[in-house]
């Protein structure tokens, strides 16, 4: 996605400017947030065919809901939560769909550096992990995903999926768990040809 022009305005100042009828208030919020609401839905959502859509239900419902938001957390936190929330009705109607491409931010060693041999075998642990991801429970998946790929602490992450942050740690460990589980197999076997 091209990188535009993002406002120096304070997002808290952007949400009142759009309260006022100001539209390039929600436009600068737009620009400013979409790229981390099209990765939340993404990776949470679990379907890269959704993504555009999931987007636009995402910002349309922010759109309407825009002028209740009682600043309670920070504007930032609300649009992610909206867009976890968005993903997760979205994941719980389609059901352990592959997870979309992970960005090229997790290819942490060049691949000029692998052998053929490795490069197929990263891919296909790539291709595996997002598997696995895609087929856990919505809410796991979610946080997982906020942490891992989001950076998020968990103080934040329990701002946006709306519970305490020993949920979280719960959370984050369940899904970890399970995770580890379900690629137990294909960890337990020797790739190196």
């Amino acid at each position: 996605m091209p990188e535009r022009e993002v406002s120096p305005v304070p997002d808290d100042e952007l949400v009142r400017r759009h309260c006022r009828g100001d539209a390039a208030a929600f436009e600068a919020l737009f620009r400013r947030y979409e790229g981390t609401v099209e990765r939340i839905v993404a990776h949470v959502g679990g379907s890269p065919e959704a993504v555009e859509d999931l987007c636009q239900e995402t910002f349309l419902r922010i759109h309407r809901n825009l002028r209740s938001f009682r600043f309670g957390s920070s504007v930032k936190t609300w649009i992610c939560r909206v867009a976890v929330n968005v993903a997760i009705d979205f994941a719980r109607q389609f059901k352990a769909r592959p997870v979309a491409e992970a960005e090229p931010d997790w290819d942490r060693v060049p691949s000029d550096a692998l052998s053929p041999e490795d490069q197929a075998a990263r891919a296909e642990l790539q291709a595996l992990v997002q598997q696995r991801i895609a087929e856990l429970n919505p809410k796991l998946r979610a946080t997982l995903v906020l942490r891992e790929i989001h950076g998020m602490t968990y103080s934040e992450i329990a701002s946006v999926m709306g519970c305490r942050v020993r949920s979280v740690e719960t959370r984050l460990r369940r899904a970890r768990q399970q995770l580890l589980a379900r690629l137990g197999n294909w960890l337990s076997q020797d790739h190196d040809g």
